[in-house]
């Protein structure tokens, strides 16, 4: 015999009897296999904060460079230039069920470049913003338990890139990024009910996260109007844990800490002094991306299922970028798809303004 308390904690009772009683003995407590699907939602947040690492370690690495580099920078002088971008899309995360993530990321800032005898140096500070919102889906014994849930986001970060310029070496790059803010996640549900209160399973949480990434790369000419660029990246963004409330149980969300690891190439075609496209190809693991939590019953706690993001993508990209449209404005438009273990589609727009 099952019974369930509130919306997650679900008891099995072994019945048996003699000539005048009936007895049900205890025989286990654990959560139900639906409560995956709150910790899906907390995935849902993780994925919004990994596209913010995306954009930040691609398209606005390329635009704080691209926006730095003017004719003042080769005479030795620092350069100093706005830049932003911005992304929209699709993705879907595959949990062994699935999270949808549907929204934007946004930055802005400005950067210095300033170049050297064999190297040049460029580093900047921006902010990030954005918004998304998420569906997680589940389907278990029990039941079905499709969730839906809204993130967004703010913070600040630092990023600069070094590179060769005049050695053997030339081309070589290293580069980086320090990111820190604040994650507000919501999400329910109306396919977990405690019918003792009425109450449908639902949270709101909010968490601190960190974000950094590492890369190393080579770019090689090949003629004036062709660059290849063969690179490699480590990217680990960080959710602090969170207690919440869900149907009057208290739960503890434990801290989620992705690492993914990606190489690729890109190839850069200068079309002609105002055009350029580029396309590009990229593996990427996630090692981690694994969401626990517990729910909290006086002095005892369960363990919930936990769902986890680890495994391979393919990442794909191509753009186009159209510079000096107007004096010292450069735009360009992006068309990013993934594979694999992530699934889905973003486009992005990128702005440039040299002073």
């Amino acid at each position: 015999m099952r019974a369930t308390r509130g919306v997650a904690l679900e008891y099995d009772f072994i019945i048996s009897h003699d000539e005048s009683n009936i007895y049900a003995s205890l025989a286990n407590v654990a959560p139900s296999p639906k409560t995956k699907a709150f910790v899906e939602g907390t995935l849902g947040g993780l994925g919004v904060v990994n596209l913010a690492a995306d954009l930040v370690s691609e398209a606005g690495m390329r635009q704080a460079l691209f926006s730095t580099k003017s004719k003042d920078s080769l005479s030795g002088n620092v350069t100093f230039a706005p830049f932003a971008a911005v992304s929209y899309g699709r993705q879907r995360l595959m949990t062994g069920s699935h999270v949808d993530v549907d929204g934007f990321s946004g930055l802005v800032g400005i950067a210095a470049h300033k170049n050297f005898e064999n190297l040049s140096i460029m580093g900047g500070g921006f902010f990030e913003f954005g918004n998304a919102h998420h569906k997680s889906y589940n389907s278990t014994d029990s039941g079905d338990v499709n969730g839906k849930g809204k993130a967004h986001y703010y913070g600040l970060g630092l990023l600069s890139r070094l590179e060769l310029t005049d050695t053997v070496m030339k081309g070589l790059y290293l580069e980086g990024s320090l990111r820190y803010g604040w994650l507000y996640n919501d999400w329910h549900t109306d396919d977990m009910i405690d019918f003792s209160t009425g109450k449908r399973a639902e949270y709101d949480v909010s968490h601190h996260y960190y974000g950094a990434h590492l890369g190393i790369g080579y770019i090689k000419q090949a003629g004036d109007s062709i660059a290849f660029d063969v690179y490699g990246k480590l990217l680990w963004s960080h959710l602090n844990s969170a207690d919440t409330t869900i149907a009057d149980d208290r739960y503890r969300f434990d801290a989620i800490n992705s690492w993914r690891g990606r190489v690729g190439t890109r190839v850069d075609f200068t079309l002609t002094s105002t055009v350029g496209l580029y396309a590009g190809v990229a593996f990427e693991h996630e090692f981690l991306g694994e969401g626990k939590a517990k729910i909290l019953v006086s002095t005892m706690s369960y363990d919930l299922p936990s769902p986890s993001t680890r495994g391979n993508s393919v990442v794909i990209e191509s753009g186009v970028m159209l510079n000096n449209l107007l004096e010292g404005l450069n735009l360009g438009v992006g068309v990013t798809g993934y594979l694999g273990k992530r699934r889905g589609i973003n486009g992005s727009l990128k702005v440039q303004y040299v002073f």
